[in-house]
């Protein structure tokens, strides 16, 4: 755990990130409470949507919800109950409707090899 009050910044952090072979990221972000990247702190959404907007088309972000409890460990490949992708497109980020859990373990593998 780490502690960040010694800044007058606000830390903020990304949850899971994988690169691809060819350089793509994919960043997640775990979340019990939200659905959907509008609901996050504007902290929070804004930290994804600039980094996704830096990246041009090789970053993909991805809010997942879960319900695992706050003791318990989150299996990123099992415990999704839903996931909203946010991504670049040639008019700027963009955000998606939200997915069924059950597709997220797929998403990530067609995505990884693409």
């Amino acid at each position: 755990m780490l502690d960040h009050s010694g800044w007058s910044l606000t830390a903020n952090k990304i949850d899971f990130v994988i690169k691809d072979k060819s350089g793509q990221i994919l960043m997640c972000e775990f979340s019990r409470h939200f659905t959907e990247w509008r609901q996050l702190s504007k902290d929070q959404y804004s930290l994804y949507e600039s980094l996704v907007l830096a990246g041009r088309g090789s970053i993909l972000a991805v809010l997942c919800k879960h319900s695992v409890s706050p003791h318990l460990q989150i299996d990123t490949a099992n415990h999704v109950e839903s996931f909203q992708i946010m991504q670049w497109t040639q008019w700027g980020v963009r955000t998606y409707g939200v997915s069924d859990g059950k597709d997220f373990k797929t998403f990530v593998q067609l995505w990884a090899s693409l």
